[in-house]
């Protein structure tokens, strides 16, 4: 059953995907290709629990940070880097098996 799966490679320790949430932020900023913090937080119940997600999945290179200004307000949409593209493809495959 397996010998027909192609491997890819996207260069990480697989053992963060068992972190709580990881996977839900991942499959969700591929699927809408970015979100800010107030977005990302419907998927988290805990607003720390998420913060602590993105700074592990940025020092992965799995997600960037971009600064956005509105007026005189300042907030982050977070992306998926070409790694995390890679990452989020295979897993976006998985569900939906």
């Amino acid at each position: 059953i397996w010998g027909n799966i192609p491997t890819i490679s996207v260069g990480i320790d697989t053992t963060i995907l068992e972190m709580k949430y990881v996977v839900k932020v991942l499959l969700s900023l591929y699927k809408s290709k970015g979100l800010r913090f107030k977005d990302l937080k419907k998927t988290v119940d805990r607003e720390d629990t998420l913060s602590s997600r993105i700074k592990e999945l940025e020092e992965l290179n799995l997600i960037e940070s971009t600064v956005i200004r509105e007026k005189r307000r300042k907030f982050f949409a977070y992306s998926l880097t070409s790694k995390g593209q890679s990452l989020g493809k295979l897993l976006h495959e998985i569900e939906a098996l």
